[in-house]
């Protein structure tokens, strides 16, 4: 019966091991995510660099830097850092370490006769026969470097190997327990030396196991687990989504005004954590303040309370999503971007030229308040209506203009794949055809033949694959917003009577158009064409005829990039087919791994599954088999009947 016995790292040979392969465990995931994290900041996009500074700068670049220091030396960061460093110091005391005479050995004899595994057994036998004349200790005279103890251990070790492979109950032994002697002492190793496990060092142990499982596991679980649950989906505290859930029941969404949603967001719980001393009013001040682009005490926390607001009103958006009103989700959009460019609520209507940089108040009283119309009008009543402070500054603010990321819709229609018209109760895909280039630019019109795409098997599969692709949009021309801020759009589908269809879904992706100065008026080959789908929640009306639907495409960052569309839904029946009711008859399903097959599921039509060729090949020999007995059968009758008929012929006769 086999010995189970404890061995302990005496030597300090095992333990490196064991920290080596607990670290990679963790290590090399944290690496992973920290390298995702430090790439996603590390992404550039082109976009247009403004030369105004807004009056706190300063402190917008000590926020920034503080910011970024912040987000370089995380607890993963760190962690990584220290982790790796200790992954080489364990690498290198690998290295360096001899292993120990007594460490086991796998019993292997064709190694001990020094015999490849192909050896024959005449092979083996004359091996073994020179090595026990070799190694024999009556016949060793001369030892050289070898102990009479050593030469012995060789001796036994080669008769082993040669029995193993020879003597049928040592060679049974060797198969079933690996070793010729039979089952062997079970070992259990512990990479701990065997005064800390069994002498004054285990109480130091087993408190120190307690204290990690019963105390700092349970700790760290329990915290990430209370993050977890503090936070939804969208990344905003639970307590400001009941918050914001709250304020809409009781004051009606129609009701709520810009004012309301900036004084939702000054009570956010978020704040409560980043700067506790501030009140809800003292938030709303600080909000305000920077909304009229004034000066207060401390800059930094009125950069702070901003830096935040986005990421509040983008839960917000997802909240107010469920009440399906779309005049609340444009107020929403329409605070945001007024934070981001520094733009008073009083003044939402003169936005696209205030978010301009270096434009003042005197956009309020200037006759132009689009930008289409300032670019074409003399510089120097640009800087009239601007109120810019000089030439430069007026040059800066008409240049940021023209590098505003205008977008032109170029086709809008509903679908449904593999379908030539839209069919009652079908799912229905909403696809834009789209460009974004610079407000000097006039784009051509397109054909709706030229904007066709290919329905290939993919496209039907997943119709949404092209959808939103290209690079990330600009980055936002906002100097008075403390954090980098891609623009993007919302796209809202409603019916009319302010009746939210569906969205809003963000349009993030998409690749510019980019035209020489001298050169205004573009060719369609010119025109980068970008896509964009939604595919509606609803599926279409049941009746036929046209329905008309309002798509808006409202600019998260930027004041009189919107737009908005009429997109007519035309409801009916597909063309009858031309085939008679011969040609279809006895049609088998599609199958559902081919291309008709794939459709027909859109359409809800029943598909076949895919036969294998076995089955198929036995059906078709069944169904050859069954001819053939029943014609055989038939013709058997037929002959009997003949020769009766010729019998009864003769007695007539």
């Amino acid at each position: 019966m086999s010995d189970s016995r404890y061995s302990y790292d005496e030597n300090a040979e095992v333990w490196p091991y064991f920290v080596l392969t607990l670290l990679s465990v963790v290590l090399i995931p944290a690496t992973l995510i920290a390298y995702s994290r430090f790439t996603a900041k590390k992404e550039t996009t082109d976009t247009y660099k403004s030369t105004f500074k807004a009056d706190n700068d300063a402190d917008i670049q000590k926020y920034r830097t503080k910011l970024k220091r912040n987000n370089l030396f995380t607890k993963l960061n760190v962690f990584v850092f220290f982790g790796w460093l200790v992954f080489a110091g364990l690498i290198y005391l690998i290295t360096i370490q001899e292993p120990s005479a007594d460490g086991a050995k796998i019993f292997d004899p064709y190694e001990l006769l020094e015999l490849p595994y192909s050896a024959t057994e005449k092979e083996i036998k004359s091996t073994y026969r020179k090595l026990s004349l070799k190694y024999h200790p009556d016949k060793v005279h001369e030892l050289g470097n070898f102990t009479r103890e050593e030469v012995e251990a060789r001796f036994v070790e080669i008769t082993k190997a040669y029995k193993a492979l020879t003597d049928e109950e040592v060679r049974e032994n060797f198969i079933k327990y690996g070793h010729p002697d039979g089952p062997q002492e079970t070992t259990h190793g512990i990479a701990l030396p065997k005064w800390m496990v069994e002498g004054t060092g285990s109480p130091v142990v087993v408190s120190l196991y307690a204290i990690f499982f019963g105390v700092v596991l349970p700790w760290f679980v329990g915290k990430w687990w209370g993050s977890i649950q503090e936070y939804t989906k969208n990344g905003i505290h639970r307590d400001t989504a009941g918050l914001f859930f709250e304020e809409i029941i009781k004051d009606q969404p129609v009701f709520i005004t810009h004012e309301k949603i900036v004084e939702f967001v000054s009570r956010a719980a978020e704040y409560k954590s980043l700067l506790p001393k501030l009140t809800p009013d003292d938030i709303l001040e600080l909000l305000n303040a920077h909304l009229e682009r004034k000066p207060v005490k401390n800059e930094l926390d009125k950069i702070t309370v901003v830096a935040r607001v986005p990421a509040l009103l983008d839960g917000f958006l997802d909240i107010a999503n469920a009440f399906k009103v779309p005049s609340l989700l444009t107020k929403i959009i329409e605070v945001r971007r007024a934070i981001i460019q520094a733009v008073p609520i009083k003044s939402l209507s003169n936005g696209e030229l205030y978010q301009l940089p270096g434009a003042t108040d005197a956009v309020l009283a200037a006759t132009v308040t689009r930008v289409n119309d300032l670019i074409k009008i003399p510089a120097a009543e640009a800087k009239k209506a601007l109120g810019t402070k000089d030439t430069a500054q007026t040059d800066n603010a008409l240049n940021a203009a023209k590098n505003l990321p205008k977008i032109t819709i170029l086709s809008s229609k509903f679908k449904v794949p593999g379908e030539e018209v839209v069919p009652p109760q079908s799912q229905v895909h909403l696809i834009i055809k789209f460009s974004i280039s610079s407000p000097v630019n006039t784009i051509p019109k397109f054909t709706e033949e030229s904007l066709e795409e290919e329905e290939t098997d993919i496209l039907l599969r997943n119709p949404l694959s092209n959808s939103n692709k290209g690079p990330k949009l600009p980055y936002v021309i906002a100097p008075y917003f403390p954090v980098p801020e891609h623009t993007s759009w919302e796209v809202i589908v409603a019916a009319p009577g302010d009746k939210l269809v569906d969205g809003p879904v963000t349009l993030t992706n998409g690749t510019i158009t980019k035209i020489t100065k001298e050169s205004k008026l573009v060719t369609q080959d010119d025109i980068e064409v970008n896509t964009f789908k939604l595919q509606l929640s609803m599926m279409s009306p049941q009746f036929l005829g046209s329905f008309n639907f309002d798509v808006q495409l409202l600019n998260k960052t930027y004041f009189g990039l919107d737009l908005s569309l009429k997109v007519p839904m035309v409801v009916e029946n597909p063309p009858e087919s031309t085939e008679t009711e011969e040609d279809v008859y006895d049609i088998p399903d599609a199958e559902e791994d081919s291309l008709a097959g794939t459709m027909a599921q859109m359409k809800g039509e029943k598909v076949s599954k895919k036969k294998d060729n076995e089955d198929e090949e036995e059906e078709e020999e069944e169904e050859d088999f069954s001819d053939i007995d029943t014609d055989t059968d038939a013709e058997f009758e037929s002959d009997d009947d003949d020769a009766d008929f010729d019998e009864e012929e003769k007695k007539k006769k």
